[in-house]
């Protein structure tokens, strides 16, 4: 509002001195007749000065035998004409403004909040000094609101403690208890133009300090595709692995999640339906991408995936739904090899990545060499108030060099129930559940106490399969969730994974972990 009322306050501000400047030359012009024919300037210097320069001085030398001889009743006709043609002017100055600004703008422009807007405005002060329009002044000022620039990021704090039989040891080694950041990140998002939209996070707390999460470029209303994306993100396969880690209800995500291709460099293309209760979501990139977002290797390097969502029920603005999807990625690596690994189920790097210290995973395929992989995926979800369901089921098929062909299956379902009466917010677009967030936040001086949530998970995980001997794995965990508030969580998690190894047998173990999360 403030840029569109200001060329009116212009006109007004230069209008008000065109009418004073009026009315001192018809005020001047009179009182020169009125006062006499005769006018005389005389220029003098002092005799005695150092300043060379002179004064002048303007008298008027009437007639003053004439003006006492002039009637009272003339001055009485020239003051009523005076006074009509004052009129008469500012008649015509109020008409020329009232054609020229409507009355709405008088009033936005006596708001004192208005006009002290008005005046800092930087953009406008470059306006008033360089009217035209190829004046450099103008042609560098900024004359809209791109780029934007928003920052954000969040931090979590994980503390285990880990609980071992003599099976599990010999078979992972052991494993210890640890406390430490898990994430750590730094967020810049914003606007290129109003379709075009960038992206760059850095976890300050994985390997590499820092790394690459999402770096992207995003245009939006693109006829045909609706979205493109490109740069190194996630890439469209599985629910969990597109939800944030910031958003997940227990600390980290399910043993299936190992079978994902994950966080790559590559260019992406989605979209919804119609209706807005279908999405899907396609990409082409390069595998394997390291935490930089580089892709090294010989021949292939190249995979795509897709993801396909639908709801089948939406009610009550997502309080009550039901979620199905798919998905499917194949991929030819350029190292020729493909790996899969599972790791404790707190404080410990992305999965999917290679660990730096191998004894860190608890199943693992080991190295296999490979032309070609798919990975297959299939999606339910439900929700009605505050409980939520969330299941998944995929597999990976390896078409292994010199070796018969490989199937590695895995699955994980879980639910919850946010017992102050909140439920988790569902995207449509992205196709995923949002953290709660809590009606009434925490507050030590208030009655608010915020939301508080439990859940229960069962993960499988099967790496066994003709000559590879990767090992398997089931588990079950609890989680209790208390959101503060929008910005702030505490997770208590107790999982209890049972290994099945092929050469030790079955061992079990307990993990007990505590994460405090704080979002900026």
């Amino acid at each position: 509002m403030r840029h569109t009322l200001r060329p009116w306050f212009d006109q007004v501000y230069y209008l008000r001195h065109m009418r004073n400047l009026l009315l001192n030359i018809v005020l001047t012009f009179n009182v020169l007749l009125f006062a006499g024919p005769a006018v005389s300037v005389r220029a003098q210097a002092p005799a005695e000065s150092d300043d060379v320069s002179g004064s002048v001085t303007i008298s008027f030398v009437g007639n003053e035998t004439d003006r006492r001889a002039e009637p009272e009743k003339d001055h009485e006709t020239r003051i009523e004409q005076l006074e009509s043609e004052i009129d008469q002017l500012r008649s015509q100055l109020s008409t020329i403004i009232e054609q020229t600004v409507e009355p709405a703008d008088f009033q936005q422009l006596d708001s004192s909040e208005n006009v002290n807007a008005i005046e800092q405005t930087s953009s406008y002060s470059t306006a008033l000094q360089a009217p035209c329009q190829w004046c450099p002044q103008t042609m560098f000022s900024r004359t809209d609101e791109y780029p934007t620039v928003h920052w954000s990021g969040f931090l979590q704090l994980d503390i285990g403690w880990v609980t071992q039989d003599d099976t599990t040891s010999q078979a992972v080694g052991s494993l210890s208890s640890s406390t430490g950041l898990r994430r750590v990140r730094l967020r810049m998002q914003g606007n290129v133009r109003e379709q075009t939209k960038y992206v760059v996070d850095l976890d300050f707390a994985a390997a590499g300090h820092p790394s690459f999460r999402d770096v992207a470029l995003e245009f939006n209303d693109v006829p045909v595709v609706q979205n493109l994306q490109m740069g190194f993100f996630r890439q469209p396969f599985g629910m969990d692995a597109m939800t944030s880690g910031r958003e997940l209800v227990f600390l980290e995500r399910s043993a299936a999640f190992s079978l994902t291709p994950f966080r790559q460099t590559g260019i992406s293309a989605f979209g919804q339906s119609e209706d807005e209760r279908g999405s899907y979501n396609i990409s082409a990139y390069r595998f394997p991408t390291d935490e930089f977002g580089v892709s090294m290797g010989g021949s292939g390097g190249w995979a795509f995936a897709g993801r396909v969502t639908r709801l089948l029920m939406y009610r009550d603005n997502g309080r009550k739904l039901i979620h199905i999807g798919g998905g499917y990625s194949f991929g030819d690596p350029a190292n020729n090899t493909i790996q899969y690994d599972v790791q404790p189920s707190f404080f410990s790097t992305d999965p999917g990545r290679e660990a730096e210290d191998e004894s860190f995973n608890i199943v693992s395929t080991g190295p296999i060499s490979t032309n070609t992989y798919s990975l297959f995926n299939l999606e339910l979800a439900a929700a009605n108030g505050p409980f939520r369901m969330q299941s998944e089921a995929r597999w990976s098929s390896v078409s292994q060099r010199g070796g018969p062909h490989l199937l590695f299956p895995a699955a994980y379902a879980q639910m919850s129930y946010v017992f102050t009466g909140e439920s988790h917010p569902y995207d449509r677009l992205e196709g995923i559940f949002h953290r709660v967030i809590p009606d009434c936040p925490f507050s030590v001086s208030h009655d608010g106490g915020g939301a508080v949530e439990a859940g229960v998970r069962w993960a499988y995980i099967n790496l066994n399969d003709k000559n590879i001997v990767g090992g398997s794995l089931n588990s079950i965990g609890f989680i209790l969730n208390w959101y503060l508030h929008r910005y702030s969580k505490f997770q208590f998690e107790t999982d209890f994974p049972i290994l099945n190894d092929p050469e030790f047998g079955q061992g079990h173990s307990i993990v007990w972990s505590i994460r405090s999360q704080i979002e900026f």
